[in-house]
Formats: structure tokens, sequence, C-alpha cells
């Protein structure tokens, strides 16, 4: 998970620390509610 964060909402940076909260806040609700995780069985993290 840290390594695809810092990839896709890490780097590069946003111009400002309110962009930024915005790029980590669609990551989070990306990986919570679209994203399947092997480890709970191809379910997302929303659905438990």
């Amino acid at each position: 998970m840290h390594l695809t964060l810092r990839q896709e909402a890490a780097r590069p940076p946003a111009m400002n620390i309110l962009q930024q909260k915005e790029k980590f806040d669609r990551f989070v609700a990306e990986f919570n509610t679209e994203r399947p995780h092997g480890a709970l069985n191809m379910k997302v993290p929303a659905d438990l």
C-alpha cells in the first residue's frame, strides 16, 4: 500500500498542502471503495 500511495498520491507533490490533501483523500477513497484486495478475498475494505 505504501508504495502505491507514494506513486499515486505523493509523487510529484501538489503545489500546496490543500491540493496535496485532496490527492491523499482521493487515493484513500479509491483504495477503500474501488480496489479489491487479495488479503480480503478480492473484496474492498468498505464491504467489510
